[in-house]
C-alpha cells in the first residue's frame, strides 16, 4: 500500500511538472478518437448510398481496359465472358470505344487545349444498360 501511495505521489508531481505534455498527449488522444468516431459512424450510410449510386446508374464493378493501340472486333471481349468461371454471376456487359481527344476552349484574346474523351454508346433499346449517363448540369 505504501509503494502505491509513493508511486501515485510521484506520478502526480510529474504530471503537474509536465501539464503542457500531458495536455497535448490527451488533446491528440481526443482529436483522434472523435475522428475515428465520427468516420465509422457514417459507414452504413455509405454502404446504402453506394448501393443506391449503383443501382440508379447501373455502375460497373468492373471494367476492362486494353493497351493503346489495340484493335478487337466488335463483341469479342462480351463473348469472353462466358468463358470465365463465375459467368452465372455477370449479369451485364457492355463494350465502349473510349478515345482520348483534346477540345479548343480559347476565348477571343486566350488558347486554351484540355484534354477531353470521346465515349461511344449504345443507345438504342433503352440503352446503355452498364455505367448509364446523367447530365447534372450543362446544356
Amino acid at each position: 500500500m505504501r509503494t502505491l501511495r509513493l508511486l501515485l505521489r510521484w506520478s502526480w508531481r510529474d504530471l503537474r511538472s509536465h501539464w503542457a505534455k500531458v495536455l497535448a498527449i490527451a488533446l491528440v488522444i481526443a482529436i483522434g478518437t472523435g475522428g475515428y468516431a465520427g468516420l465509422t459512424s457514417t459507414a452504413e450510410w455509405r454502404r446504402v448510398s453506394y448501393d443506391l449510386n449503383y443501382r440508379e446508374l447501373a455502375m460497373y464493378d468492373l471494367r476492362v481496359d486494353l493497351a493503346t493501340g489495340s484493335f478487337v472486333g466488335e463483341g469479342e471481349i462480351a463473348g469472353l465472358v462466358s468463358t470465365v468461371s463465375s459467368a452465372a454471376s455477370i449479369t451485364a456487359t457492355e463494350e465502349r470505344l473510349i478515345v482520348p481527344t483534346q477540345v479548343d476552349a480559347s476565348t477571343g484574346d486566350e488558347i486554351v487545349l484540355v484534354r477531353g474523351e470521346i465515349t461511344g454508346s449504345d443507345f438504342s433499346d433503352d440503352g446503355p444498360t452498364v455505367n448509364s449517363h446523367f447530365a447534372h448540369t450543362g446544356r
